[in-house]
């Protein structure tokens, strides 16, 4: 049944195609010789990325013929794009289909063990922000690796290090304050800004009454009225193989706080950024065509600091985490002096980087999402 439906899908879209590239073939004709160039010394990572870039500005109808094959498969009533790349569950969310088989982490299950060691030694606590599953309506969810899964089962085993859990999904979800519909893109597989806002107010609490550890600005950083919150349609980073038309859009909310702020960033090559919230804490995106994820954060970087000029003497906090926090650590760095995030996904030879990151002294170390951390190793 799925190759008969695939069959009719790619006859329509190959009649579409012959029509449009019969007009435009000037467009095309240079795609390959644009994509050499492109790979001209560059490693094997950069190249993948160049390749991409220079299909999608060569081929000016991509984007129209995936939003087609989004429309023929949600004609035929087929929740499959790809093979099995990507399912669309019983909720009708995006699933990311990783594989059948678990990627190993042994490596990084490891460092974390060490690293737990480190920190019990001197007496920092270590919490891991444990994430609802995605896929907790996702039928075939016994059968198939998944964004959220995999995350789950590694955590269980850094939780039996000793690592304190600050479960999500008991505190967050099971207690009523968002939904699990709310909390996460339909399109895309990180969480939405609620759900990042509501994850730093509630982890802010849990570390000052379990650990008292005192912030010193609370009230006013998670007043949800002490934003100006910005709408936007969003089609995430699974639209480039289902395209717009498959799926409802989710709808993307930027923010700027509406009180002062005096911030700092600190990157690794020694830039350094100072002002304003919208300055220092956002990439300044305005296109409404932007993938908004990466307005917040530093994207690809290993590691980076937000100093709260405002607030010297509040606490400081490490945050080993990939994308799917980054805005929750816009949110934190709002009411702490000193906020280091480390992302063990670009360690590629700095290894002992995070040594340099523990010379500080921090009131804790806060863990969130390592399913990506694919084998990831860390001196310490």
């Amino acid at each position: 049944m799925k190759k008969h439906s695939d069959m009719i899908s790619f006859i329509v879209i190959g009649v579409v195609f012959v029509l449009l590239i019969g007009m435009n073939w000037g467009n095309y004709a240079n795609i390959a010789q644009t994509v050499i160039w492109k790979l001209q010394g560059n490693t094997d990572v950069k190249a993948k990325e160049n390749i991409s870039s220079a299909l999608k500005e060569s081929f000016k109808f991509r984007d129209k013929f995936i939003d087609l094959y989004g429309v023929t498969k949600k004609a035929l009533g087929e929740n499959i794009i790809g093979e099995y790349e990507y399912v669309k569950d019983e909720m009708g969310v995006m699933q990311h289909i990783l594989g059948t088989q678990p990627a190993d982490q042994s490596n990084y299950i490891e460092s974390v063990k060490n690293l737990l060691a480190l920190l019990n030694e001197r007496n920092i606590p270590c919490i891991d922000v444990n994430l609802p599953d995605r896929g907790q309506s996702f039928l075939a969810a016994d059968k198939l690796e998944y964004s959220c899964k995999r995350n789950r089962e590694i955590e269980d085993k850094i939780i039996s290090f000793g690592v304190d859990e600050f479960n999500v999904q008991k505190r967050l979800v099971d207690a009523g304050i968002i939904s699990q519909k709310d909390f996460f893109f339909h399109t895309d597989i990180h969480l939405t800004s609620k759900a990042e806002f509501l994850m730093a107010k509630y982890l802010t609490e849990y570390l000052t009454e379990k650990y008292f550890i005192s912030f010193p600005n609370s009230d006013i950083v998670y007043d949800f009225n002490m934003y100006d919150w910005q709408d936007h349609d969003f089609c995430g980073n699974f639209c480039g193989s289902t395209g717009k038309k498959y799926i409802e859009l989710d709808n993307f909310q930027t923010f700027v706080p509406q009180y002062e702020t005096n911030m700092k960033l600190t990157l690794p090559d020694g830039n350094i950024r100072q002002g304003d919230f919208i300055n220092v804490m956002t990439n300044q995106y305005t296109d409404e065509g932007s993938y908004w994820v990466l307005n917040y954060g530093q994207w690809s970087k290993l590691y980076y600091t937000y100093e709260n000029l405002k607030y010297p003497n509040a606490p400081k906090l490490l945050v080993v985490a990939d994308s799917m926090f980054m805005r929750a650590n816009t949110f934190l760095a709002l009411n702490t002096s000193r906020l280091t995030v480390f992302d063990p996904r670009y360690i590629n030879g700095s290894e002992d980087a995070i040594n340099c990151l523990l010379d500080d002294d921090y009131d804790a170390i806060i863990i969130c999402h390592v399913e990506y951390f694919n084998n990831v190793k860390f001196a310490i």
